[in-house]
């Protein structure tokens, strides 16, 4: 995402007296796949208007106010989906909302280490190969699985070790899946 949105808001006090109010600026993540705030702040103005007086209010939002900080990644990332852009004089009186869709345009980098999930693996893009080899040896095939039965039992296997940690692969693998095995097979994909 390198393009700016630009919102403007116009305020008009209705009032006879003078007055302060600031304006406060929300973005929310609607399918959040990380611990996020409900709603984070991320522009505020403060504007004064004397009586009867309209004056509107920019902000510009850039990618640095959808991205989060991925840690096993340690950078920014930004993950495509709908945000709403909440406007409103604070963090519990938030009348003004619009739904936008972000398209990010750079992938979040997959750090995979010893506690990520074996599910996690298999959505690196360069691991797909091992990933396989892995599943095979743990049936205790020696090729893709064919018949409906092999498929089966591969399926099976996949369901079973999606929530478990790299790491433990070690202990269930009976032998096949050594510490060298994985430290090596960790290096070669986050290098990339």
């Amino acid at each position: 995402m390198k393009k700016i949105i630009l919102l403007l808001i116009g305020l008009t006090l209705s009032s006879q007296l003078f007055s302060q109010e600031v304006v406060q600026l929300y973005v929310h993540e609607q399918e959040s796949e990380v611990a996020r705030p409900e709603n984070e702040l991320k522009h505020f103005e403060k504007v004064t208007l004397l009586a009867g007086e309209e004056k509107t209010v920019t902000f510009q939002l850039t990618a640095r106010d959808f991205a989060y900080f991925n840690s096993k990644s340690n950078d920014w990332a930004i993950k495509s989906g709908n945000f709403d852009i909440l406007i409103g004089s604070s963090s519990r009186d938030l009348p003004l909302k619009q739904t936008i869709a972000i398209e990010s345009t750079k992938a979040a980098k997959i750090v995979l280490t010893r506690e990520s999930l074996f599910k996690e693996f298999k959505k690196s893009p360069n691991s797909q190969a091992i990933y396989e080899q892995l599943v095979q040896s743990f049936t205790g095939a020696n090729k893709k699985p064919e018949t409906e039965d092999e498929k089966k039992v591969a399926s099976f296997f996949e369901a079973m070790l999606a929530d478990m940690p790299l790491n433990k692969l070690i202990l269930f693998s009976g032998g096949k899946f050594t510490e060298e095995t994985m430290n090596g097979i960790l290096k070669a994909l986050n290098q990339n």
